[in-house]
């Protein structure tokens, strides 16, 4: 259910990115506006998404959202199930989180501990590193 409260928060995303696997197995993403219908949520389906929701599915909604200088990142995640109805899709939602948005510090912090984690890995194994020719 998307109450009143949740939907004014996500309409302050421009867009949510709907995700969902294909009928081949295969992931697929597609960035949707949406619509509160109800208490569900509800897009134009794209005419490039050549893709029928025939029946329910599985589904995730992911908003995200940063200023200019990355200090204030935010993100909601929707999960639910997809069905398209007259050439729209409607969303139901099961659950929902606020997650933890990491912040640009935090992305540099992991990748200097990336490092020390592959240089430790290789030192307890006497390796070196294997530097790849450039094409």
């Amino acid at each position: 259910m998307v109450d009143t409260a949740l939907f004014d928060e996500i309409r302050g995303y421009s867009y949510g990115i709907l995700s969902f696997i294909d009928k081949n197995g295969y992931p697929f993403s597609v960035p949707l506006t949406f619509q509160k219908k109800n208490e569900s949520l509800i897009a134009r389906k794209p005419k490039s998404l050549a893709y029928d929701f025939v029946k329910p599915q599985r589904a995730s909604v992911i908003f995200h959202g940063v200023n200019e200088d990355f200090t204030n990142p935010r993100q909601i995640l929707l999960k639910g199930q997809i069905i398209e109805t007259r050439g729209e899709l409607l969303f139901i939602m099961e659950s929902f989180s606020r997650g933890k948005v990491v912040t640009r510090d935090a992305t540099d912090d992991f990748i200097r501990q990336a490092k020390k984690r592959a240089q430790k890995y290789l030192d307890e194994r006497g390796l070196k590193w294997y530097r790849i020719r450039e094409y």
